[in-house]
């Protein structure tokens, strides 16, 4: 069946801002196959799984995925027990998130990445986003809302720039393993080096590296560059440091080098990060 194309006209009838919507499974009429014109969308699944087709791929989507829709994705909600979150808006607000960031770039980067541009919000950053939508919700039959929908959609951007990361440890980690990492933990600060952890394990250098990316999907020099700048992010987010004084604080000895890591992780330098987060109220977790 081809796709059939939503036009704004038709969707911004309530609010000319936004148009936010609660979807519960079972779908009255299935999910049919449609792309947009004048509008994007974000889709945020509360209760999954979700079967969600974007551009002829399905996706199983659970609690806490954020997806941006653009106009040109052809998608379709499917099957499965869930609950999820419309929220349409006119695609020129993206134009204006870009000019209160400062930087047009950011925005292009995150939409036009190939492929869906989805992720896994971690347990904060669900709390930050429920409590936005309440808060659109609140606000819609009254066709206001504006500065909460902005707060909402840098909010949104913010985690949706978020890449890579540590992905869920098994659940049979070894008891070695696990004994190592909270040996990391309590050294991050310091000038520690991948041939201290391998000392640290007890373990030879090839079992070690391969049981790092079995159980947590890096590196040992991987994983301790993404502790790192996780520390770094909530530093930057918790306390009024430098950033200088953040970047040696958690290991880092290099100034660019953690510039060049910290935007290739989170989609902006630190110096932003530390505004746009203090900016959509993103705090502890997020």
């Amino acid at each position: 069946m081809p796709a059939r194309t939503l036009s704004a006209k038709n969707v911004f009838r309530v609010n000319p801002g936004y148009h936010i919507n609660l979807i519960r499974s079972p779908l009255r009429h299935g999910g049919d196959l449609h792309d947009h014109e004048g509008f994007s969308e974000l889709v945020w699944v509360r209760k999954g799984p979700m079967q969600h087709s974007i551009n002829g791929a399905r996706h199983r989507q659970g609690r806490g995925c954020l997806t941006y829709i653009r106009e040109h994705d052809v998608h379709a909600i499917g099957g499965g027990s869930f609950e999820m979150v419309n929220v349409a808006f006119p695609t020129a607000h993206l134009e204006r998130l870009g000019r209160f960031v400062g930087d047009t770039a950011w925005v292009r980067g995150i939409v036009e990445r190939t492929g869906p541009v989805s992720v896994s919000v971690p347990p904060g950053g669900v709390a930050a986003i429920e409590e936005a939508l309440e808060r659109l919700f609140a606000c819609y039959a009254s066709a206001g809302g504006g500065p909460v929908f902005a707060r909402f959609l840098l909010t949104a951007f913010l985690l949706l720039a978020e890449r890579g990361g540590v992905q869920t440890a098994s659940a049979e980690l070894p008891a070695w393993l696990a004994r190592t990492l909270a040996w990391i933990e309590t050294r991050l600060g310091e000038d520690l080096r991948v041939r201290d952890v391998f000392a640290a394990a007890g373990k030879s250098d090839a079992h070690v590296s391969r049981s790092f990316r079995k159980h947590l999907g890096l590196s040992p020099s991987g994983y301790l560059n993404e502790r790192r700048l996780e520390k770094s992010r909530l530093l930057l987010t918790q306390t009024n440091y430098a950033i200088v004084e953040i970047c040696y604080r958690v290991g880092f000895n290099n100034l660019s080098y953690f510039y060049r890591l910290f935007k290739d992780r989170y989609g902006t330098t630190p110096r932003q990060h530390r505004r746009l987060r203090a900016a959509a109220g993103l705090g502890l977790g997020t």
